[in-house]
């Protein structure tokens, strides 16, 4: 019996199962981290710009926070940055964390 040929057929289907389902899976571990880590920071510097612009100032404190994170590393599409600033003011407004004299209509009826 040749055992060469067992254990290179053994370690061929280890690096089968490394290759379709670990590496995916680390990668998607990744992605969830970073995502959080993004939600985490973009919460903060909202709130920091709502605090330093006032009022009237949206824009300017959307820009603020995308530089706030590329000076951190965080490598996201504008796009999507952009997005997230806008969901999460949303949000934080609907939870009267920030803009409290703006009043937010539940559209879900």
């Amino acid at each position: 019996m040749d055992w060469t040929k067992i254990l290179l057929a053994v370690l061929t289907i280890i690096g089968a199962v490394i290759t379709g389902m670990l590496i995916p899976w680390f990668k998607s571990k990744l992605n969830a981290e970073q995502l959080n880590k993004l939600d985490y920071w973009l919460r903060i510097f909202i709130a920091a710009a709502e605090t330093a612009f006032g009022k009237n100032m949206g824009e300017a404190k959307k820009q603020w926070v995308i530089e706030r994170i590329k000076s951190l590393g965080l490598n996201f599409d504008a796009q999507a940055v952009s997005d997230a600033i806008d969901a999460l003011c949303r949000e934080l407004t609907a939870a009267a964390v920030i803009n409290t004299d703006v009043v937010v209509e539940d559209k879900t009826e």
